[in-house]
Formats: C-alpha cells, structure tokens, sequence
C-alpha cells in the first residue's frame, strides 16, 4: 500500500510494542475497575429451584468455590443470558462500558426480531453456521471432538422427555448433538425444537411453542420459499422468554453494548499472550504514571478466568497458558463464543488476524433445511449440509475494500488499494 510517490504507508516491519499498548490500554479499565468497583462481569446466583443436573458437572477445583476462583454461588446460563435479554437495565449492569441506543435504525430489538420464529410473528430469517455451533463446548469444557471419542457427544438419537436428569436443559424430540454444552450454548444458540416462552402472549397458543424447522412446517421451508434461517439454526441471544410479537404481546427493552467489561478481559489477554516471554516495557498510563507490561501468565489467568468462570466451564490448564500457541487458539475460540452476535466481532477478529483467508472461504454450512417432519426421515435434517444459495469467497485483496471511482477522481493523489 503506496502513496501516489511510492512512499510505503504501513510499516512492513513487526512491531511488538503495539500489543504492549493493547496490553497497557486494557490494563487501565482494569486497574480502573478494581480501584472504584466500576465494571466487572455481571453474576447472578444460582436460584433455589435450580437442580443439581442443571449446574455444571461437579469439578473439584471450581464447583466449591465462590467465583471468580469459581461457580459457587454463580448460574452460568442466567448470568450470561442476562446480560443481553433485557433481564438487568444497562443503567445497573457493572458489566457495560459503552452502550448503543435504540434510536435510528438495526438496534438491538431488531436482531431479535430477525431470528424470532413466524410463528411468534417474526422475521425468522437469522441463522447460525454449524461451525459456530460446534465452536462450543461439552459442559465439562471438552471440545465436542475430545468428547466423541469416548461417546460423551453423539449426533444420532433424540431425547425421549423434556428436561431429564440426563438432558437437562432440552425438551423432547431434540436431537442429541445438543445435549449437554455448555451454558453460553443455551443462552445463544435457538436449536431446531427449542423453545420460545413468549410468556407476555395473550393467547395460550403462542405461549412455550417449540418450534422445529423441517420443511413444510410453519417455520421451515415451504415449497421454493426459503423464508426461514437456512441453517436450520439461529439465534436466542438478545431474546427475552417474555418477548412476544403476536396481540397482546410486549417486547422487553434491551441494552445494547459496544465495550463491555468480558471484552476488555479478553483484549488483556490476548495482548499479553503475544509478547515475547522475559520482554518488558514500560508504558505511560493515561493518568501519567509508568506501568510495567510484559507475558504474565497470573495477569492472563486473571482475565480468562474471570470469564469462565462465570460461563461455568473450567479454566485453561497450566499447559494451555505457558504455550503461546495453544493460548492463541483457545483464546480465538473464547472470543467467538463469548462474543458472537456483538458488534460484528467476529468479522474484525477474522481480519485483524489475517484468518479470513482460510474462514471466510470454508464452505457455509447447517442443517438440511429440505427435510420433513417423517419420522423415518429426520435424522437426515441434522447431517451437516453446505447451504448452496449462500456463496462465501475471500480474496487477500478484501482485507482493504476499494475506493469508489468518483473518489479518486476528486483527489488524482490517492492511490487504489492492492488489488483493485
């Protein structure tokens, strides 16, 4: 990328001291936070009525410890759905920094209205990818890989009863593939035969309606009409049980945030993970004062564990924080999760990383959306299948978009990105 002279306009040389800045910038909110108790990830215990096979599987390092050490006196799904449903106002949640009004179009109510089923009178047109789907863990903090080699994921059979001992957080007639992941899994992800309350319905009808995608059904593909998330799988993030857009319905509010407090954690960590072990450098605080920054594995737990802890999983191990490799897969994997659905994280992160190359060009893939509701056939919804009608290219030149033509004729000084 060169000026009209041939002058280079980014650095071609690695600069290490700009993760030490990250590192630094994120530090401040979090001395900050520590200092005022101004921010910090919102948590809500756990309820009475809460059974013991809706909390995460017994861990002797966590289960008995208050967080942040552990899950305690922590509800993962809660603490984290609450977060984004309307639960908690924005004004009272420790946890946002910057928030994004309703005003003007997209906001946040917006997004709920496009993954809300047509039966309850949405769009019903948002869908999740596979990937991201299998992005989440087991409710041990296995990945589904570790976890299929010794059959504790499966992708065949459904769940014979709602809400048994041994699938606690699914209804009946729900495939297998998604029994037992974690709480952020729960809290986000609107399976095909989840449930959608819309307790604030007039009518009983529209009440805790599970709704299935299979074609010909109300919500599934009718004929050539693909009115319906072509995944067979969207979003319950920003979806509050009492929404309902039916007569008689109500929405309620939500917050949405640009900075929240998880997401700052999550840049620390990362930031640090990328210096080189044993550098230090001495940055200067936005009060002034000098601060020390270099790959501290105490200062990375302390960010990481804050957030799994409250997502009930268990923390990295010891191995995964000393290797910088590893760190950087599993905390990529972190952001995904923790962060889907907010601000378009995951197309900057792709990006930033210089990982678009090799994402953005896997084929898009869900569940066979052509299947009916015949018993004989269902099992075939849930095969991983490549949804066609959506084409995913990345070429290196799109990491820079082009300047319009109009553009660079009012100024005959600005240079075309690469590529264009």
């Amino acid at each position: 990328m060169k000026d009209c002279y041939g002058n280079q306009l980014v650095s071609q040389t690695y600069d290490e001291t700009k993760w030490a800045k990250a590192a630094a910038a994120a530090k401040d909110v979090i001395e900050l936070a520590k200092a005022s108790n101004l921010y910090e990830l919102y948590v809500i215990a756990p309820k009475a009525t809460v059974l013991p096979s809706q909390r995460p599987p017994y861990n002797e390092l966590y289960s008995d410890k208050n967080y942040p050490e552990g899950w305690a006196d922590v509800d993962p799904l809660l603490s984290y759905k609450s977060i984004f449903d309307g639960t908690i106002l924005g004004s009272k949640n420790p946890e946002l920094i910057f928030t994004r009004t309703r005003e003007g179009t997209a906001h946040i109510n917006d997004w709920a209205y496009q993954s809300t089923p047509k039966t309850l009178r949405g769009n019903n047109r948002l869908a999740v990818t596979q990937k991201q789907v299998n992005a989440y863990a087991m409710n041990d903090g296995r990945s589904i890989t570790e976890a299929a080699s010794t059959n504790d994921y499966v992708t065949e059979g459904f769940t014979t009863q709602a809400y048994a001992a041994e699938n606690p957080f699914l209804p009946a007639k729900v495939n297998l593939m998604y029994n037992n992941r974690e709480p952020r899994f729960y809290a986000s992800i609107a399976y095909n035969g989840s449930v959608w309350e819309a307790s604030s319905a007039s009518e009983s009808d529209y009440r805790d309606k599970q709704i299935f995608y299979y074609r010909g059904l109300n919500d599934g593909k009718q004929g050539f009409k693909e009115e319906c998330p072509l995944t067979g799988i969207t979003l319950k993030k920003f979806y509050n049980s009492e929404d309902s857009r039916t007569e008689g319905g109500y929405l309620v509010d939500k917050t949405e945030m640009t900075i929240r407090y998880g997401e700052i954690l999550l840049i620390y960590a990362e930031a640090l993970n990328e210096l080189t072990s044993g550098q230090v450098y001495h940055l200067t605080t936005y009060t002034g004062a000098d601060v020390e920054i270099q790959r501290n594995v105490d200062e990375m737990r302390y960010a990481i564990k804050r957030i799994r802890m409250r997502a009930g999983v268990p923390d990295y191990t010891d191995e995964t924080y000393n290797n910088p490799n590893d760190f950087r897969v599993k905390l990529k994997r972190e952001r995904q999760i923790e962060l889907l659905g907010e601000n378009s994280m995951r197309y900057f992160d792709l990006r930033r990383w210089k990982d678009a190359m090799t994402e953005e060009n896997q084929l898009l893939q869900g569940c066979n959306i052509n299947i009916s509701d015949d018993e004989k056939r269902v099992a075939d919804f849930y095969k991983p299948t490549i949804i066609t009608s959506v084409h995913k290219v990345f070429e290196q030149r799109m990491y820079l978009w082009p300047f319009p033509t109009y553009e660079l004729k009012r100024n005959v000084n600005m240079t075309q990105n690469p590529g264009w």
